[in-house]
Formats: structure tokens, C-alpha cells, sequence
């Protein structure tokens, strides 16, 4: 009873500072993780990414138009997106109205005076033209269309519509050729808290997949967007790991099940036309120079679930947030005269921990066996030194 009476407290007020340490976290967009015994400069340098706290997809709530007088509420997310480097914050030194140096505060630290970014427009004639005198014009031909904002307005309003997708019909899987997919996938599923929903997803997608084709669409992604013909692609947590979805994304397996995968589709003005490039019949190889390319894929074959794309960081960010977690723990010291140019080429390499995809172990060691096969590729096709084709 006495041990129960002290860890009954103990565990309460651990809970609270939990607590504590989250909501500050909120409030000052930082995190909380578990130290371990381990140093804080070790984790910021090793785990950087936490800092900044993983990517989250976000749901937007949308309108699911089935038929006509049919329609649902779905919510869309990103299944997957680019990432990109974190925005900088650029800001000027103050500088010394006597000496001209950058002036530190009692700390060491550079102040600075953030930067505002105002446009402005001028000719010859009148050097400071006024807002109300700009406007917009388009090229047509040699010449220059002016277009007013209601003119704009106008054409949008022509297509404004609330963000849905609106099921135009069936098409062949066959009809969707996987090179003219446009951007990243989206994920439909059914309204949070609408079985009705779930159900019409679940059951469409499911006659979908057995019948072999996907859905032709028109998908405005928000409210007054211009719409886009998009495709749906039915899909089942079947088809994912035992992880989840995707590389271990199980938030759409969790309370799922059946969905659907949405991909734009080009319109006949996005379409590229790509003139076939035609190989010399004088240049085909022989068998022996066939079976040398046959034999060099075969011997670089990754063995299942040793190289997920889902499970590597994207080495230049991985390499930016060690970076700066490293000048964050050990300021960089410049000299006056080298304030602009940075740290040196050397420091940066340390600080980032630079490790391209080619130098991961399990394409080195790939490399390594595949080291007879490629000499043979070698022999098969020697290389010769052209004439330039520019003289």
C-alpha cells in the first residue's frame, strides 16, 4: 500500500509535465522527445528532422457526385508530396555609423533588421506610375490584349464550383497510360463520420476492381478552382504492407479498408508532343553484346525491401537540417572581413555528414557483386573518343 500511495503521485505528476512540455511545444513550435540518457547535441545532430516534426497530409472535406442526385461527402489527402528545403529568413546587419562593422549585442550575437520586399513601376515618361494605372495584357500575335481583373473574374466564374469530385464515367485500365499522369496521388476516402460515405466509397471501389477499370472524373481540388479531368484508382489495404499503407502510412488502412487513388489527367493542350527517336539500323548489337546488357541488370537486382525510396531521407535535406543543427550548437566564428562568405567547404562537409545515395551500403555492397558482370559490359561496349559535334 505504502509503495502505491508514493508511485500513484509520482506517476500523476510526471503526466502533468508531460503535459507542460507539449503545450509549450505548441506554443513556441518546438517538440518533445524522449532524451534517454543521451546528450541534447547528440540528438539534434543525429535526429534533426524532429525538430521540425514529421510531415503530416492534411484532410480537406470535398463533395463525392456518384450519379446525378447521388452525392457523398469524401475527404481528400496527399499520399505524397516533394520535399523541399525550409524557407530562410533574410535580414541585414546593423552596422556601426562610425566604424561601419556589424554591431554585436552584449551576448556576441550580429544584430540585424528584417527585410520587407515592396515592387514598384516606372517608365521614362512618368517615373512613379500609381497602382490604379496598371494592368494586365496578353500577347496576341505582335500585339498586346489589355485584360481587366473582371475579365478574369469572369472566365473563373464561368467554372466556379465547390471543391468536389464528380464522376463522369468508366474507362478501361488499358486507356490510362501511366506516363501521362499528372502531379501527386491523392487519396479519397469516405466522411469522417458518415457511414453512408464508407459504405459508397467501399463498394464502388470494390466493383471497380473487379469489373477492371477506373474512373473518369472532374476533380476541383477547392472552392472557385478551376477544375481538372482526374482518374480514380481503386485500391484495398490488401495491396499495402503489414505495416500499413505505403511504406508504413496506416492512416488510411486504420478505419479504411477500400479507397480510391485520384491522379490528374493531361488536357490535349498539357500533352507534349515527343518525335520518336529512331535507332540506325547499322548500330544494333549482337547476341554476345545482348547478353552482356541481360547479364549486368540481372547481377544490380535489388533483393525485396532492401532499398524502400519510403525509407531513405532525402540526403541534401538530411545533410541542410544537420547543418544547421551543428552552427545552432557550435556557432561558426567568422572574422569581419569573411561574414559573407560562410563557413568554409570542409566545415560544411563535417557539420552536414554528407552520404549520397551511391555510397548507402546496400548499393555498395550490390556494386561490389556485380563487379565481373560490369568489366564484362566494359569489354562488350569499349569506349571511344568522338569528334565533338560542335568542331
Amino acid at each position: 500500500d505504502d509503495d502505491n500511495s508514493i508511485s500513484d503521485p509520482e506517476l500523476f505528476v510526471k503526466k502533468e509535465n508531460e503535459k507542460l512540455l507539449i503545450s509549450l511545444a505548441q506554443q513556441t513550435g518546438g517538440w518533445v522527445a524522449a532524451a534517454n540518457g543521451e546528450c541534447l547535441a547528440t540528438i539534434l545532430l543525429n535526429h534533426p528532422s524532429l525538430a521540425r516534426g514529421g510531415a503530416k497530409s492534411r484532410r480537406t472535406k470535398a463533395e463525392f457526385r456518384i450519379a446525378p442526385n447521388l452525392t457523398v461527402d469524401v475527404r481528400t489527402m496527399y499520399m505524397a508530396s516533394s520535399s523541399k528545403f525550409p524557407s530562410l529568413n533574410k535580414e541585414i546587419y546593423q552596422l556601426d555609423p562610425e566604424s561601419g562593422k556589424p554591431v554585436r549585442d552584449g551576448l556576441g550575437e550580429y544584430l540585424t533588421y528584417s527585410i520587407r520586399r515592396r515592387t514598384t513601376h516606372y517608365d521614362a515618361e512618368q517615373p512613379d506610375v500609381v497602382v490604379e494605372n496598371i494592368t494586365n495584357a496578353y500577347p496576341y500575335g505582335c500585339d498586346l490584349i489589355p485584360v481587366g481583373k473582371m475579365d478574369m473574374l469572369g472566365i473563373k466564374a464561368a467554372f466556379s464550383s465547390p471543391a468536389c469530385i464528380e464522376m463522369l464515367g468508366y474507362i478501361a485500365v488499358s486507356d490510362v497510360p501511366i506516363h501521362l499522369l499528372i502531379g501527386s496521388a491523392l487519396a479519397v476516402v469516405g466522411g469522417k463520420e458518415s457511414n453512408k460515405s464508407r459504405v459508397a466509397v467501399a463498394s464502388i471501389a470494390r466493383a471497380m476492381e473487379e469489373k477492371g477499370v477506373y474512373g473518369l472524373c472532374r476533380f476541383v481540388k477547392t472552392d472557385g478552382a478551376e477544375p481538372v479531368l482526374g482518374v480514380l484508382i481503386p485500391k484495398t489495404d490488401d495491396d499495402s504492407n503489414e505495416d500499413g499503407c505505403f511504406g508504413g502510412d496506416s492512416y488510411l488502412t486504420d478505419d479504411v479498408g477500400k479507397y480510391f487513388i485520384l491522379m490528374q489527367l493531361p488536357f490535349a493542350e498539357d500533352v507534349q508532343d515527343i518525335p520518336p527517336s529512331k535507332v540506325p539500323a547499322d548500330i544494333y548489337g549482337d547476341n554476345n553484346e545482348a547478353t552482356a546488357c541481360d547479364e549486368l541488370i540481372d547481377s544490380l537486382i535489388l533483393p525485396d525491401d532492401d532499398f524502400r525510396s519510403t525509407d531513405i531521407s532525402t540526403p541534401s535535406i538530411k545533410c541542410f537540417e544537420r547543418m544547421v543543427a551543428s552552427n545552432a550548437m557550435n556557432p561558426p566564428v567568422y572574422d569581419e572581413e569573411d561574414l559573407q562568405k560562410g563557413q568554409l567547404t570542409e566545415s560544411i562537409l563535417e557539420a552536414s555528414k554528407s552520404v549520397p545515395l551511391c555510397n548507402f551500403d546496400a548499393i555498395k555492397s550490390l556494386y561490389e557483386k556485380a563487379a565481373v558482370k560490369a568489366e564484362a559490359f566494359f569489354h562488350a561496349f569499349p569506349l571511344k573518343k568522338i569528334a565533338s559535334l560542335n568542331g
